[in-house]
């Protein structure tokens, strides 16, 4: 994976990234740590596409954000809140089903499958019929 980011500027009622500007190339894992109200999550948001800079300019994988870009680039990526909010009354498995299906427009049938093989990549194949309580919350 590749970041780049140009000059990034991003403003609530006070500056929280000024003049940021970064590259990343052939990253596989990344951890970003801080103080509380740096811009960690604001950070997360630009890269996710959710948040627009004020001034600047976010590169993923060659891919400049901003415009048609973003919702194509948002079908490839996922993003988990902090508070995630599961549906409690559905499995760890039809929480991500439900997803697939009804917001990505997957098949239920291959939403199920495509759910199972996520889980099993990360080795949650023993939570996936636990619903959200019965799970740690790194799991959630």
């Amino acid at each position: 994976m590749e970041i780049k980011l140009e000059h990034v500027s991003k403003y609530y009622d006070r500056k929280i990234l000024d003049d940021l500007s970064l590259e990343l190339k052939d990253i596989h894992a990344l951890g970003i740590i801080g103080e509380s109200g740096c811009g960690k999550s604001t950070l997360l948001r630009l890269l996710a596409g959710m948040e627009k800079p004020e001034k600047g300019s976010v590169w993923v994988n060659g891919t400049l954000l901003q415009g048609k870009a973003v919702k194509e680039y948002q079908k490839e990526i996922g993003y988990v809140f902090q508070k995630h909010n599961l549906f409690p009354h559905l499995s760890v498995k039809e929480n991500i089903v439900l997803i697939l299906n009804k917001i990505k427009k997957v098949p239920r049938h291959e939403a199920v499958r495509q759910a199972e093989t996520m889980l099993k990549k990360v080795r949650l194949e023993a939570a996936m019929d636990k619903k959200p309580d019965a799970v740690s919350g790194g799991q959630a």
